[in-house]
């Protein structure tokens, strides 16, 4: 993990409770606090407490200690075979999680690394072969029957009042429920934001999968079709490098991964589907007053849009995908924005939702 900010005092930084809490339930004395990059739904610091180094998560108040408990002894189960699996440290009576404030605090060890470089085919190959390991891990897992109940106040369960006509499919609607009807698609529990920024990197090989606060039971193929996105994809051109696809979906079968690779025409529909989802999601968000990046949820309509009508097809006949002519999205950036009641500045970051 690499710190955003330069090392400050603590009295500055955390407030009274949570030192309390480090002291009194971890044994932790900070001497420095620095604070992480991430999500906006949570807070990360690495503190420095003497020669130990440790990361400090306070999470949403919406998010339950049972959810995340049961999260974590996920992890900890792929961690017995993986060591790149992080799992938080436990306080003196074994608890996981505390709450502070009505928030969720875990401390974790502090691994130093980087996310992943999508540009670098080394580190993708290495980032689907451990998705692929973990994923067939996590299906021995005998818990995963058990998990506490999402909160209705998830940013997961927000809709938008109405759904922009750019995202509107029928034919993407009728290959789902086809798919669905499935019995061979595999279900599972699962990372659940297996994304680049949970994925580091030390320079020679991947030191840490972190940030499994999502992990809950899915299908393994809609992960694995994300993943495909999130480390071939381009949503600036809003379009998907085809033989890299090909080639991370190959790493990931020799890493063991559950999800039969020979056909890869489920890819590009659940990828779509997973784009539709996020886009409705960063607009359900907002229009509750959460902060979301406009520029991402721009981008998840336009690539939605662009990637209609095109596949990967089978592991024989791989198909290039070029990028099509992007016209701009029926619902641009602007008009998301007036939806929601405000205007994005010019270069606005706010966060990925």
């Amino acid at each position: 993990m690499m710190s955003s900010q330069p090392p400050r005092p603590v009295s500055e930084t955390l407030p009274r409770d949570v030192l309390l809490t480090l002291h009194e339930q971890y044994g932790l004395v900070p001497t420095a606090v620095s604070t992480l990059g991430g999500g906006h739904q949570s807070n990360a610091f690495r503190l420095d407490c003497g020669v130990q180094h440790v990361v400090l998560k306070l999470g949403p108040r919406w998010r339950s200690s049972a959810e995340l408990e049961w999260s974590y002894s996920a992890a900890e189960h792929v961690a017995q075979a993986m060591a790149v699996a992080a799992i938080p440290l436990r306080t003196t009576a074994k608890a996981q999680v505390v709450r502070v404030g009505g928030r969720p605090m875990t401390v974790w060890p502090y691994v130093e690394g980087r996310g992943i470089d999508v540009s670098s085919d080394k580190e993708c190959d290495l980032t689907a072969a451990v998705l692929g390991r973990m994923q067939a891990r996590l299906a021995t897992w005998r818990g995963a029957g058990a998990r506490p109940a999402t909160s209705p106040f998830a940013l997961a369960m927000r809709r938008p009042a109405r759904a922009p006509e750019a995202l509107r499919d029928a034919g993407l609607d009728r290959w789902l429920t086809r798919w669905r009807a499935r019995r061979s698609r595999l279900q599972g529990p699962m990372h659940g934001d297996f994304w680049g920024n949970n994925v580091l990197f030390d320079g020679r090989r991947i030191a840490a999968v972190i940030d499994w606060d999502d992990t809950r039971v899915g299908s393994l193929d809609r992960e694995l079709a994300w993943a495909v996105w999130e480390f071939c994809g381009n949503p600036d051109l809003a379009a998907l490098d085809g033989p890299k696809a090909c080639r991370f979906l190959a790493r990931y079968a020799s890493g063991g991964g559950p999800v039969p690779v020979a056909d890869r025409s489920f890819v590009v529909p659940l990828i779509r589907e997973h784009l539709r989802y996020e886009a409705l999601r960063a607009l359900g968000a907002a229009e509750h007053g959460e902060v979301v990046d406009h520029g991402y949820t721009a981008s998840a309509i336009r690539a939605f849009g662009a990637l209609r009508g095109q596949s990967l097809g089978s592991a024989a006949r791989p198909r290039r995908l070029r990028p099509k002519a992007v016209p701009a999205a029926p619902d641009s950036l602007q008009d998301i924005a007036a939806r929601i009641g405000r205007t994005p500045r010019c270069g606005e970051q706010t966060g990925r939702t």
